[in-house]
């Protein structure tokens, strides 16, 4: 069993990412709603039912999920279970559902606990770079730390085996999330010395990610444009700012508008 290579090139989804982030800046209180370490705790403080997370997924995947979570149980350290339920996560995270982000979390778990038992397991740091090649970066703020890390597993799996290219694939779409032209190259070279079949697969999520590389400084200014705001005087409470179609900062009792929406007072 084999996680999807290579990431969905239609999921870019760059504007949606700076609503949430506009929003979060007008408003304190949702910016502290939606950081990514209290929305995971929130995740595992109320953790949706297996019937909820399983619900039209694969029969024969659902039950393999259970036969390797028994294994697991019996024993902990089983690292092949490991690996193939993290795989397995993997394969759910891609459906891109509502449970995708905690599916990803519980891949992470496995591989993680998966190479500390075995730092030779090639299998673990395969799925390893791939998946934090999913997760992708937090580009509005400009931090590469799961590129960084996608790149230290597959690193690791190149070690392990040096002659098998879709690591190298995988390694050079992660030099190229970070703008590395140069490494990403030479691993794409070497990929398809190995296996020139792959050309077609590196070609188009290659492109995909220097589109969206090409888009991020547009993103970001226009991120920081809309993040700007002005408060309006004399609007004290919640109900009249939403009356006015503004944004309430409960922490400050003041009434806000983003300056590119709205430039100002009349």
């Amino acid at each position: 069993m084999r996680a999807q290579f290579g990431r969905s090139t239609a999921a870019r989804a760059l504007l949606v990412l700076c609503g949430i982030i506009i929003g979060a800046a007008l408003s304190p209180r949702a910016a502290i709603a939606q950081s990514p370490q209290s929305w995971l705790g929130g995740w595992l403080k109320t953790a949706p039912s297996t019937e909820q997370m399983l619900r039209n997924k694969d029969p024969q995947k659902v039950q393999l999920l259970a036969s390797l979570t028994d294994r697991l149980k019996k024993n902990p350290n089983d690292i092949d279970a490991l690996d193939q339920r993290g795989q397995l996560y993997l394969q759910f995270s891609e459906l891109k559902d509502l449970y995708w982000s905690y599916w990803q979390d519980l891949a992470a778990k496995d591989l993680e606990r998966a190479v500390q038992l075995n730092a030779k397991d090639f299998t673990a740091w395969l799925n390893y770079g791939l998946l934090n090649f999913e997760v992708g970066d937090m580009w509005w703020v400009n931090d590469h730390s799961n590129a960084k890390r996608s790149v230290w597993a597959y690193t690791n799996a190149i070690q392990l085996k040096p002659n098998y290219a879709r690591a190298y694939v995988g390694r050079g779409w992660s030099y190229l999330e970070m703008g590395d032209e140069q490494h990403a190259n030479a691993d794409f070279q070497t990929a398809l010395r190995l296996d020139p079949s792959l050309k077609g697969v590196i070609e188009q999520e290659s492109a995909a990610i220097r589109n969206q590389n090409a888009q991020v400084p547009g993103a970001r200014a226009e991120i920081k444009m809309m993040g700007d705001y002005w408060v309006a005087p004399n609007v004290h409470d919640y109900y009249q700012c939403q009356a006015l179609k503004g944004v309430w900062a409960e922490a400050n009792n003041e009434c806000r508008f983003s300056k590119m929406l709205n430039a100002g007072p009349p």
